[in-house]
Parts: C-alpha cells; sequence; structure tokens
C-alpha cells in the first residue's frame, strides 16, 4: 500500500446480478486497499461470496433505487473513502494504490475512473458537476 493509511469501503448493489456480483467481489478481496465490501441484495437471490469478515451482506425486504441503496451502504462504511461500484465492471488490476495516492496528493474529495468498453474504446463517462 506504499504508506497510504487511508482506506475503501466499496458498495455494491445486486438486482439478480449473482455471478457478476461474485466475480466483482473476488477482484476486490485481491485489493489491499478495499477493506470493507458491502454488497446489497436489492431482490432475493442467491449469492455465492467467500466467508470473509470484509463483505457485509445487506438484504432489502422491498427493491429499492441506486442512491438509496448506495445511501444505506454509506451509512455503514467505516473508512475515509466509499466507492460505489456496479456489478457489472471488471478491475484491471488493483487501481486503488494508486488512486488514493493521486486523490490525497491533489486534495481530492471526489474521482472517477476511465471507463473502457469489452473493445478497449474509451467511453464517454465524464460530466460537468450542476
Amino acid at each position: 500500500m506504499e504508506g497510504n493509511t487511508k482506506l475503501i469501503a466499496v458498495s455494491i448493489i445486486s438486482h439478480k446480478h449473482g455471478s457478476m456480483v461474485e466475480r466483482l467481489v473476488e477482484s476486490l478481496l485481491e485489493c489491499d486497499e478495499v477493506t470493507q465490501i458491502i454488497v446489497t441484495r436489492n431482490v432475493p437471490e442467491v449469492l455465492l461470496l467467500p466467508a470473509c469478515d470484509r463483505i457485509t451482506l445487506l438484504d432489502n425486504t422491498l427493491p429499492k433505487g441506486f442512491g438509496e441503496n448506495h445511501n444505506a451502504a454509506f451509512e455503514r462504511i467505516k473508512q475515509p473513502f466509499f466507492c460505489p461500484l456496479n456489478p457489472d465492471i471488471t478491475l484491471q488490476g488493483n487501481p486503488f494504490s494508486v488512486l488514493l495516492s493521486e486523490m490525497t496528493k491533489a486534495e481530492a474529495a471526489i474521482a472517477a475512473p476511465l471507463v473502457v468498453s469489452p473493445t478497449g474504446a474509451v467511453e464517454d463517462s465524464v460530466r460537468h458537476f450542476p
């Protein structure tokens, strides 16, 4: 972690995304900076997640929206950084060490990833804040 003591909590919402969530959680467990993974089952489904104290599983009695689910996860975090992730992403290695280092250097409060399509093209995902 190159001396960086700031750690990340990740939130993932599953709406019957089973295998995608399982694959993403496995990738996140390889990243030492990710010390808390909150997975929310928005609807009933089987998720085969490893038994790990870094993983918290939340179950909704009724489906909630994207923001409401991530806000509920945010209320449970213990880390200074929060990263909501879509279940269909694929990490290309561990991006978190460099991300934390650059955010700390720039004294940034928010960052967004470079989004690359399955064909390798950079997707238009950057918007101005209102």
